[in-house]
């Protein structure tokens, strides 16, 4: 039980940190091809990125909650896992919103 929801942990890590990146991916190809109707101030290329950010966000809250269910439950306790999840959880969308207006275009 206690090296499967390790292995689910390491998962759930994984897949938000893959996520801001196919998020910056996505800003760099993609966002730019979608066109913006000259009446809109949005297009649709911003609400996806703008779902994609709550997604985002919404794995982080799950990891924090997996992390603290790993630190403080006695029978899976292990505080190196936990801190490593705190801090992708943590570090990843932080990530993303930092980079994400320096992604520059890739495709023209």
């Amino acid at each position: 039980m206690r090296q499967k929801v390790h292995r689910l942990a390491k998962i759930i890590a994984s897949v938000g940190m893959m996520l801001a990146v196919l998020g910056l991916l996505f800003r760099a190809t993609v966002y730019w091809n979608i066109p913006i109707s000259p009446s809109d101030p949005y297009g649709l290329s911003d609400v996806i990125e703008l779902f994609w950010f709550v997604a985002l966000l919404v794995l982080a809250g799950i990891t924090i909650m997996f992390s603290a269910v790993i630190a403080f439950v006695p029978q899976l306790k292990n505080a190196r896992l936990a801190l490593i999840l705190f801090l992708a959880a943590v570090l990843s969308p932080t990530a993303y919103y930092l980079i994400h207006p320096f992604v520059p275009r890739i495709v023209g």
